[in-house]
């Protein structure tokens, strides 16, 4: 796109004439880099020597503004959370044209609208926890500050870092010619990340469970999965590992992929190396290789593979929320389990769809003030229970 399309469309945004083919077409372009690069090439040409007004200066007033309004349409289906970097950036385009009182006039407008109904206690986010059960049946409740390994003797198999790592790799390995196992038990709003005794690296997401050998032994490494967790297997040529699920098993080499299975549904997704899935009810072994995604629904034993982009289904074990044309159904049924909140709709669930990333570990009003801002839906929030307003 020219420089000169650019400030045709951006004059168009300030007039409130653009098009719904434009809005989409600068909606696109503001989230490359050619146009960042644009933007501040923009800048640097109009503002570079000139000093800004109190108004333009607010950058977290105007962000809030343009994550509203750029993004999204009356009638737009798909809500688009631009990340903070390109919002502000856009930001200091905008104001080639937009004068102080402007700005305030949008600020007030739009402020005054994302004001969600929120009259109740904060509601944190989830945090790293867990409930350990040893092979004995005795339960430990799992976190940061929980005692390490030399400090109990029922703790024997594993040590616990000062970050509340479960490890099974640095303790010292006994005699198990006898499997034991033991099961981690993330609930709604915890989260833990255990090292098995191979080193293969699990994350375990809120509301699942992992069951595994304390030691691994013999010429198979094989774990039990309710719910999602990340794996980085350690690549053992002679020892496949495998994960098994209800109505799904996945064997590996050497391998980084998400397994994810609530209700019907199980979604593979493989970051790295190469899985084989086998099915209930399906003959045939699916294998899936790098950026590519497995649908399995259960009810209906219907099985789809397709190529996808792993950011989205990977975020979370780096802190964030990750969607791209996602409903408002399953949106708000990861914000559900994260939180430890009831979702309600009150007209059914609105036919939306969102794409953009959010902190995990912003308070539950903020996440919600942030999905406000796209105009299209509403929330009300009543101690755990948030209902969803189209």
């Amino acid at each position: 796109m020219t420089n000169k399309k650019l400030l045709k469309l951006l004059e168009k945004y300030k007039s409130h004439t653009l098009t719904e083919k434009e809005r989409k077409e600068l909606t696109a372009w503001l989230d490359t880099k050619a146009g960042e690069k644009a933007l501040w090439k923009l800048w640097d040409e109009d503002f570079r020597d000139q000093p800004l007004n109190k108004a333009s200066l607010d950058q977290e007033k105007v962000f809030k503004s343009l994550q509203a309004k750029i993004p999204s349409s009356k009638g737009s289906k798909e809500l688009r959370l631009l990340s903070t970097k390109r919002i502000i950036q856009t930001a200091a385009a905008l104001l080639l044209f937009a004068s102080a009182s402007l700005w305030y006039y949008y600020n007030d407008a739009i402020m005054n609208q994302f004001s969600p109904a929120i009259a109740s206690e904060e509601v944190i986010p989830g945090k790293n926890q867990a409930i350990l059960i040893l092979e004995s049946g005795e339960s430990i409740e799992l976190g940061p500050g929980t005692p390490s390994g030399s400090q109990s003797p029922t703790l024997e198999g594993f040590t616990i870092d000062e970050f509340g790592v479960l490890n099974y790799a640095t303790a010292k390995a006994g005699d198990h010619e006898q499997l034991t196992y033991n099961t981690i038990i993330t609930p709604r709003g915890g989260e833990y990340k255990v090292v098995l005794s191979d080193g293969t690296v699990v994350w375990l997401n809120a509301e699942s469970q992992l069951r595994y050998p304390v030691q691994f032994a013999g010429q198979e490494r094989r774990v039990e999965l309710k719910g999602e967790a990340y794996f980085e297997v350690i690549h053992k040529s002679d020892s496949p590992f495998k994960v098994e699920m209800e109505k799904q098993s996945i064997e590996v080499l050497g391998t980084s992929f998400n397994v994810k299975s609530y209700n019907d549904q199980i979604t593979t997704t493989l970051v790295s190396g190469s899985v084989a899935l086998q099915h209930e009810g399906i003959n045939e072994t699916a294998i899936l290789r790098p950026s590519q995604q497995a649908r399995y629904n259960s009810k209906e034993n219907k099985l789809s593979i397709e190529t996808v982009d792993t950011f989205y289904d990977t975020a979370w074990i780096s802190g964030n929320f990750a969607f791209y044309k996602t409903s408002i159904h399953q949106v708000m049924e990861e914000i559900s389990r994260w939180y430890d909140v009831e979702i309600i709709y009150e007209s059914g669930a609105p036919n939306k769809f969102f794409s953009g990333t959010i902190s995990r570990f912003e308070s539950l009003q903020e996440l919600l003030e942030t999905i406000e801002m796209t105009g299209s839906v509403k929330f009300k929030l009543n101690g755990r229970r948030v209902s969803v307003m189209d």
